[in-house]
């Protein structure tokens, strides 16, 4: 009898932390839109490796997601460039006039 109810008290512990775990990772995930935006799952704010855990028992979200972050990365590098050849050559010209007055 004692071994029964043991047995009953430790399967319910089990399936009590199975079923809070499961609560915890379905929790609803919500997109904060405007400045400082980004994801939210239980009031914390998620980064990219959070999101790519949460994900990634979903191949097919996985696969956009990480897709999603190449695009980021491309459309970075691009934007850093565009940057580059709008500040430099005004920066160039005014040290060129500089050194044409000495």
């Amino acid at each position: 009898m004692k071994k029964i109810f043991i047995f009953f008290l430790f399967a319910g512990f089990v399936f009590f932390l199975q079923n809070k775990v499961n609560a915890q990772s379905q929790a609803e995930i919500i997109k904060v839109k405007g400045k400082g935006g980004g994801y939210y799952q239980n009031d914390v704010k998620l980064n990219n490796k959070m999101i790519r855990d949460i994900i990634s028992s979903n191949p097919e979200a996985a696969k956009h997601f990480k897709k999603a972050n190449n695009q980021a990365m491309v459309a970075k590098t691009l934007f850093v460039a565009a940057i580059a050849l709008i500040i430099i050559p005004p920066i160039v010209n005014v040290v060129s006039e500089k050194t044409d007055l000495a």
